[in-house]
């Protein structure tokens, strides 16, 4: 499977999901489609911040368009959140930092190791325990820290990583949210399906260009569907 096609099914999952959510009262059949589009955006995201030339333009264009969307995204969602731009560009300053703290030249590389786990078992457990301490930011921590393990993870490891993130963000669900409401949560568990796709992915770019295709159609769709339920 190429890059092409499998942006195609995270932003048509995505639409589905949206359109489910806001103009068709939660439905559940729509919701489960669009489990599968965070994760593969995610996995994207920690591409694009691997192979791209220019990181500085990357994180501009991440950012330009994250406040571009914010506006159609808060009169839709009608709350005070950041969208998912702002959590791909959180887990980017995040990937920066490790980056700089694993390049130290007076660590050790098992020093190194050690000092990433515990950062992202501090964060798991903040996550699980505590609470999410990101929670005004679409997916929260753990939606942050899946960008992070498919950055760093080599395959094999990255599908089962990522795979333990998301599994954490069902039960995060399950764990602090209200009983009724965590049953019709569930279907988050659908996401794993997401890793399949990842895993079949041959890393080939096909022939179309779509590198704009999340960036103008994720604020382009979220304003469609406000202006749609503005006359239902």
């Amino acid at each position: 499977m190429n890059r092409n096609l499998l942006k195609i099914i995270a932003f048509v999952s995505m639409v589905i999901d949206h359109v489910g959510s806001y103009l068709l009262d939660n439905n559940i059949v729509f919701r489960i489609i669009g489990r599968l589009a965070f994760p593969i955006f995610a996995y994207f995201i920690a591409e694009g911040m691997k192979f791209t030339r220019n990181r500085k333009r990357y994180i501009l264009l991440l950012f330009l368009f994250a406040c571009i969307s914010q506006v159609p995204y808060m009169l839709l969602s009608e709350r005070f959140k950041l969208n998912v731009l702002f959590t791909f560009l959180l887990a980017i300053l995040f990937i920066l930092i490790i980056e700089k703290f694993m390049k130290m030249e007076n660590q050790k590389n098992l020093a190194k190791m050690i000092g990433f786990m515990i950062l992202i078992l501090s964060m798991f457990i903040a996550c699980l325990i505590v609470g999410d301490v990101l929670q005004y930011i679409e997916y929260g921590t753990l939606g942050i820290m899946l960008v992070v393990v498919f950055y760093f993870a080599k395959t094999p490891l990255n599908m089962i990583l990522a795979a333990l993130v998301l599994i954490l963000m069902v039960l995060k669900r399950l764990l602090f949210m209200d009983f009724l409401i965590s049953l019709n949560n569930v279907f988050q568990i659908f996401s794993l399906a997401s890793i399949i796709l990842i895993a079949v992915y041959n890393h080939k770019k096909g022939k179309m260009n779509l590198k704009y295709l999340f960036y103008v159609g994720y604020p382009a769709h979220l304003l469609l569907i406000w202006i749609i339920t503005l006359f239902i």
